[in-house]
Protein backbone atom coordinates (compact mmCIF):
# COMPACT_ATOMS: atom_id res chain seq x y z
CA UNK A 1 0.00 0.00 0.00
CA UNK A 2 1.04 3.56 -0.58
CA UNK A 3 1.72 5.30 2.71
CA UNK A 4 2.66 8.68 1.28
CA UNK A 5 -0.38 10.85 0.46
CA UNK A 6 1.62 13.06 -1.90
CA UNK A 7 1.99 10.25 -4.43
CA UNK A 8 -1.60 9.04 -4.16
CA UNK A 9 -4.04 10.50 -6.70
CA UNK A 10 -7.75 10.01 -6.27
CA UNK A 11 -10.49 10.64 -8.80
CA UNK A 12 -11.81 13.72 -7.01
CA UNK A 13 -8.61 15.74 -7.18
CA UNK A 14 -7.42 17.77 -10.14
CA UNK A 15 -3.99 16.70 -11.37
CA UNK A 16 -3.28 19.71 -13.60
CA UNK A 17 -5.49 22.68 -12.75
CA UNK A 18 -6.48 24.98 -15.58
CA UNK A 19 -5.91 28.69 -15.41
CA UNK A 20 -9.02 30.76 -15.77
CA UNK A 21 -8.67 33.27 -18.59
CA UNK A 22 -10.58 36.44 -17.96
CA UNK A 23 -11.39 38.32 -21.15
CA UNK A 24 -11.47 42.04 -20.62
CA UNK A 25 -9.83 45.23 -21.83
CA UNK A 26 -6.83 44.83 -19.54
CA UNK A 27 -6.05 41.32 -20.81
CA UNK A 28 -4.04 42.61 -23.77
CA UNK A 29 -2.19 45.07 -21.53
CA UNK A 30 -1.35 42.29 -19.09
CA UNK A 31 -0.17 40.05 -21.94
CA UNK A 32 2.09 42.80 -23.27
CA UNK A 33 3.51 43.30 -19.79
CA UNK A 34 4.25 39.59 -19.38
CA UNK A 35 5.87 39.37 -22.82
CA UNK A 36 7.98 42.45 -22.12
CA UNK A 37 9.16 41.00 -18.80
CA UNK A 38 10.11 37.70 -20.44
CA UNK A 39 11.90 39.55 -23.24
CA UNK A 40 13.90 41.56 -20.70
CA UNK A 41 14.71 38.43 -18.66
CA UNK A 42 15.91 36.59 -21.75
CA UNK A 43 18.09 39.53 -22.74
CA UNK A 44 19.57 39.62 -19.24
CA UNK A 45 20.21 35.86 -19.30
CA UNK A 46 21.92 36.10 -22.70
CA UNK A 47 23.95 39.10 -21.58
CA UNK A 48 22.57 41.43 -24.25
CA UNK A 49 20.29 43.51 -22.03
CA UNK A 50 22.19 46.78 -22.41
CA UNK A 51 23.21 46.60 -26.06
CA UNK A 52 20.59 47.20 -28.76
CA UNK A 53 23.08 46.25 -31.48
CA UNK A 54 23.58 42.79 -29.96
CA UNK A 55 19.83 42.32 -29.60
CA UNK A 56 19.33 43.14 -33.29
CA UNK A 57 22.05 40.68 -34.31
CA UNK A 58 20.74 37.89 -32.05
CA UNK A 59 17.03 38.20 -32.83
CA UNK A 60 17.71 39.05 -36.49
CA UNK A 61 19.83 35.94 -36.98
CA UNK A 62 17.26 33.79 -35.18
CA UNK A 63 14.39 35.31 -37.17
CA UNK A 64 16.21 34.99 -40.49
CA UNK A 65 17.01 31.31 -39.86
CA UNK A 66 13.38 30.62 -38.94
CA UNK A 67 12.15 32.49 -42.03
CA UNK A 68 14.52 30.60 -44.34
CA UNK A 69 13.43 27.21 -42.99
CA UNK A 70 9.75 28.12 -43.27
CA UNK A 71 10.17 29.58 -46.77
CA UNK A 72 12.07 26.50 -47.97
CA UNK A 73 9.43 24.18 -46.52
CA UNK A 74 6.57 26.08 -48.16
CA UNK A 75 8.25 26.33 -51.57
CA UNK A 76 9.21 22.64 -51.59
CA UNK A 77 5.69 21.78 -50.49
CA UNK A 78 4.22 23.76 -53.36
CA UNK A 79 6.62 22.31 -55.93
CA UNK A 80 6.69 18.68 -54.80
CA UNK A 81 3.51 18.35 -52.77
CA UNK A 82 3.16 18.28 -49.03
Amino acid sequence: MIKNNVIRINNRSIVAPKQKVIRNKNNSVAMKKVLRQRFERMNYWLGIDGCINSQIWFYGTFGLATFMLTFTYIISGILFGF
